[in-house]
């Protein structure tokens, strides 16, 4: 992948981490708490997910674009999802998220070296929101819930040597 190009997948995908976080957070208190609490759990990871992001676009000298734009873009996302039931929201967020994890797997493997702890976990996360979505559709995304909850604890927990949020420690 071209470097431009390559530097302009991670912009947009650090800031479709900040809009699905503020998405989730805006939505949440429109459903019932068993699916607020999802939601929840769903803009942690993306939280999560966006900080590991934000090393990458720091590294690389990325602009991004500014806070007023995405805030807005959250709201007109906001908008159109607005007084649907639980199911048409899952329905619709599979639908959303299944391109991005075609997106996202690509961009970890044309990973970078010093990028590519960031990029597998951009990938992993797009992929457990996809099996949550769809599981829920299902009737029960409880076992796809504790895997989040798990990811985001573990990595919100870890830090590197260096101090960089999400990295790993080496295990001998």
């Amino acid at each position: 992948m071209e470097l431009t190009k390559y530097r302009e997948e991670i912009r947009k995908a650090s800031e479709g981490e900040v809009i699905g976080e503020a998405l989730f957070l805006r939505l949440a208190p429109a459903f019932a708490p068993e699916h607020h609490d999802k939601l929840i759990a769903m803009a942690k990871l993306e939280t999560v997910t966006g900080g590991l992001l934000e090393a990458l676009v720091a590294r690389h000298g990325i602009e991004g674009t500014d806070r007023t734009t995405l805030a807005g873009t959250t709201e007109s996302l906001a908008a159109s999802l607005e007084g649907v039931s639980w199911q048409e929201l899952m329905t619709r967020l599979s639908n959303g998220f299944r391109p991005y994890v075609a997106i996202y797997d690509r961009l970890e493997e044309h990973a970078r070296p010093e990028d590519r702890h960031a990029l597998a976990f951009l990938a992993r996360h797009e992929r457990l929101l996809l099996e949550f979505v769809e599981a829920e559709l299902a009737g029960d995304g409880t076992t796809v819930l504790e895997k989040i909850d798990a990811l985001v604890a573990g990595k919100a927990s870890s830090v590197s040597p260096g101090g960089e949020f999400g990295q790993e420690s080496e295990k001998p």
